[in-house]
């Protein structure tokens, strides 16, 4: 599995996650039975394991940083694979220093087009675009 196909994953799994009876079984059990029904390998278990648990512990900051940059939206309105993948870019662009902030955008544009609609894709990529001139560079 690639770095694309797991990070595709994280995002994935995020949105199914909103799904869930949170006390229906703990994050950890969630995750690893995710990980059982994909292929992957260790470096890529590793890199879900702890963009997921990351994503999860930091979701309410998350959440309050990319609500600043949405226009005419509220978190609580946007839909569910849009959140997943903003978290997902967000985390990667404020926690993870080894993936370039160009990286994390042009990842997340890409999901938006496999899993939204045209609208979804210039969203997600204007709110992105907009949050990483207030990020430190990391390219």
């Amino acid at each position: 599995m690639s770095r694309k196909e797991a990070r595709e994953s994280v995002m994935c799994f995020l949105f199914q996650n909103t799904f869930i009876d949170k006390y229906d079984s703990s994050i950890e059990d969630r995750i690893d039975n995710y990980i059982s029904f994909r292929e992957f390998d260790s470096d890529d278990i590793d890199f879900f394991k702890a963009q997921v648990t990351g994503i999860i512990d930091q979701k309410a900051y998350l959440d309050e940083e990319i609500s600043k940059y949405l226009v005419d939206w509220k978190v609580s309105r946007l839909p569910r694979v849009d959140l997943a993948i903003l978290e997902t870019a967000f985390y990667e662009m404020l926690f993870s220093d080894d993936i370039p902030t160009s990286v994390s955008i042009s990842e997340a544009v890409r999901l938006s087009k496999k899993y939204g609609n045209e609208q979804t894709r210039n969203y997600i990529n204007g709110v992105l675009s907009s949050f990483s001139k207030n990020i430190p560079n990391k390219d």
